[in-house]
């Protein structure tokens, strides 16, 4: 064990999670899982909707737990999460209404360090940042920073997100 943090956030499906303030930050020897409580990761997807389908899940899926960042305020990279390294993993979930934030709406990744960012069976719905990245800012991945940043994407819809200049998803 090389000291790792390993955390695992189970979110129920009842009703929406409001964010109000701040975001997670993921560092170094960190593993995240963030998922909803209705989503089976042993069968690849939700209990039941689009996702258990094969395709993307659709944001009126009831397995999804929605996560709200309408109210969330954050100045730069990432409105739920921002990576300096680490691994984190998002399954079911629709992450709606994240604004302001300059680099990923929702999620924001440094791009210095090892880092893995994996998005499965989810939906990211009218989020934007004011520069890059509407839903995603994801420096690294693309392999212009070489062993800094891994992205994978797996059965997510990215619906109506929006930057300034470029990747109004990703």
């Amino acid at each position: 064990d090389g000291g790792g943090c390993d955390v695992e956030i189970l979110l129920p499906t009842a009703e929406p999670h409001r964010l109000t303030l701040g975001q997670l930050v993921i560092a170094a020897a960190m593993n995240v899982t963030i998922r909803s409580s209705d989503f089976s990761p042993a069968s690849g997807g939700a209990t039941s909707g689009g996702a258990a389908s094969g395709g993307p899940p659709s944001a009126e899926d009831g397995s999804l737990a929605v996560v709200d960042g309408s109210s969330n305020k954050v100045e730069d990279r990432g409105g739920f999460v921002y990576m300096t390294g680490g691994a984190l993993v998002l399954e079911g979930l629709h992450l709606t209404r994240f604004r302001g934030s300059t680099r990923g709406g929702v999620l924001g990744m440094r791009g210095q360090g090892a880092q893995t960012l994996a998005l499965r069976s989810s939906v990211f719905s009218f989020n934007a940042a004011q520069w890059y990245g509407g839903a995603v800012y994801a420096y690294g991945a693309d392999g212009d920073v070489p062993g800094s940043a891994t992205l994978e994407v797996s059965r997510v819809a990215f619906l109506d997100n929006s930057a300034l200049y470029n990747g109004g998803a990703v």
